[in-house]
């Protein structure tokens, strides 16, 4: 009670006065006195500390506002773009495609409707039209494979691949929107910012839906894959089941079983064991190497994924990659060329498109498909070597009581173990070259400069070749460590050419 009321008497008369003795250096004497001088200080250094905090606050909402209306600028630059596209585009198809002026009439209705919008229209309003418009385009270009003069035109070709990349920038400009969006709404919905931006009137905005059709196709392709590997595992398995065991079933099941088990041991010892292949030693302090190590950790929060472990693969040759189970379970590998001849913008395209990986959970896509191409080609070896053994000889009278069937199961064993290992490299292959382009994507997502990764990518490819990478584990590098390849089902990954005109585009 002493101590509140001791408290009490610092009356605001007090703290001025005591003050004032402070700043004229006037002498203070009683211990009272000392008592109260201290208190004034705290007081002063915690309202001291609020204000600045208040002022960072309030200047980090306005620079995330500011990074917003920004992203949406360049989403109506790309629909300025497109909208003067497409009356030369209509022109064009005119002369050839008299019978579709419904159909044109219609794009340039709702072209018009886009270009008269005004600044009071809402971006998901304006964005709803574009939707229309993309669709409609997307009709005449389908409509000009009846038409066989106009699918020749060099006009129209020339405005149907210019219009195409717009429709891509615009693509990637609404990514880099929503991201805008979703960090800026974070901010003012958290405590305690939200004070700051109730106070200083920020209000939530919206993010930008993604056109259905746009969203599915990355997922679609991947999902396409995985089908392709399970129907693989199936044939190999009626390979196994049909020369080795004389049981279609129990061979599928095997198949299966073990594909399944070999791909949770490779999910739980992922890192260790790439790392391992690769020769990639861990660091656990940032004084190893603090350029990186500062790197990946603001990659992380920009990201939103906890921090990977990093590893150091002494090899004179620029590259990366990244591995893991999960985003809390990843690890991001350098070499010693590449923290020696990029620069720090590059460096962050670099970790940037790594961290696209670990957020899309591609690290776990690959691991399993290099898992799943493992099974295979020992499923295989297994399987020739008892059909060559005599180990599982089929009876002449099960295979005429089996009829047709038996002769369908014959030949898809057959193909399944002369071309299973063949046919899980190519999946492998496509998963990594579909999953690249996502991540090149995701980087500039997360750094707003594609020219990092631009310069970056043209330097690695033009290095020698590693001397300390797993042949296993190519796919998983940025670029493939073993020299550059061109665009084909036996390349790990797309051309670097392909990439830096797509990343150009963005």
């Amino acid at each position: 009670m002493q101590k509140n009321l001791r408290f009490a008497t610092l009356s605001l008369p007090t703290i001025l006065h005591t003050f004032r003795k402070i700043w004229y250096n006037e002498g203070i004497k009683s211990k009272g006195e000392c008592h109260k001088m201290t208190v004034v200080w705290i007081v002063l250094g915690v309202l001291a500390v609020i204000v600045l905090w208040a002022m960072f606050a309030y200047n980090g909402l306005v620079q995330q506002k500011n990074w917003v209306q920004e992203a949406w600028a360049q989403i109506d630059v790309q629909l300025q773009r497109r909208n003067d596209l497409v009356p030369n585009l209509v022109e064009t198809v005119k002369g050839y495609a008299k019978h579709e002026q419904e159909t044109l009439t219609q794009v340039i209705a709702m072209r018009n409707q886009i270009a008269n919008m005004g600044s009071d229209v809402s971006p998901q309003e304006k964005m709803e039209a574009s939707n229309q418009l993309s669709g409609a385009l997307k009709t005449i270009f389908a409509l000009a494979e009846s038409y066989p003069d106009l699918k020749a035109n060099d006009s129209f070709l020339n405005l149907q691949e210019e219009l195409t990349n717009t429709e891509n920038k615009i693509s990637y400009a609404r990514q880099l929107y929503n991201s805008s969006v979703a960090r800026y709404n974070i901010s003012i919905q958290s405590i305690p910012t939200n004070i700051i931006a109730g106070f200083g009137g920020f209000t939530k905005e919206e993010m930008l839906e993604t056109p259905v059709e746009a969203r599915k196709v990355p997922e679609r392709k991947t999902l396409v894959v995985i089908v392709l590997y399970m129907a693989l595992f199936v044939a190999v398995g009626i390979g196994i089941g049909y020369y080795a065991l004389r049981s279609v079933v129990a061979g599928v099941i095997i198949a299966l079983v073990a594909g399944g088990l070999y791909s949770m041991i490779m999910i739980a010892n992922a890192t260790n064991v790439v790392m391992q292949l690769n020769h990639a030693k861990e660091i656990t302090d940032k004084n190893q190497a603090p350029m990186i190590w500062n790197i990946v950790t603001d990659m992380a929060m920009i990201a939103k994924v906890p921090m990977p472990r990093i590893f150091i693969i002494e090899d004179d040759s620029p590259n990366a990659f990244a591995t893991g189970s999960s985003p809390e379970k990843a690890a991001v590998a350098v070499t010693t060329g590449l923290l020696e001849r990029l620069n720090r913008e590059e460096l962050e395209g670099v970790i940037a498109h790594e961290f696209g990986h670990i957020r899309n959970y591609d690290v776990r896509l690959q691991t399993i498909a290099i898992a799943l191409g493992a099974v295979i080609a020992m499923l295989v070896q297994f399987g020739s070597r008892m059909m060559f053994w005599g180990g599982g000889s089929r009876d002449r009278d099960d295979d005429d009581n089996g009829g047709g069937a038996n002769a369908i199961f014959m030949v898809i064993g057959l193909i399944a173990m002369i071309l299973g290992p063949f046919m899980s490299t190519i999946l492998q292959l496509a998963l990594s070259r579909n999953r690249e382009y996502l991540a090149d994507a995701s980087a500039v997502e997360f750094t707003r400069n594609p020219y990092g990764l631009i310069s970056a990518l043209q330097k690695i490819s033009e290095a020698p070749p590693m001397t300390e990478a797993d042949k296993k584990s190519a796919a998983l590098y940025i670029s493939n460590p073993f020299g550059e390849e061109g665009d084909s089902l036996f390349s790990t990954h797309p051309s670097t050419a392909n990439r830096i005109k797509r990343l150009e585009n963005m």
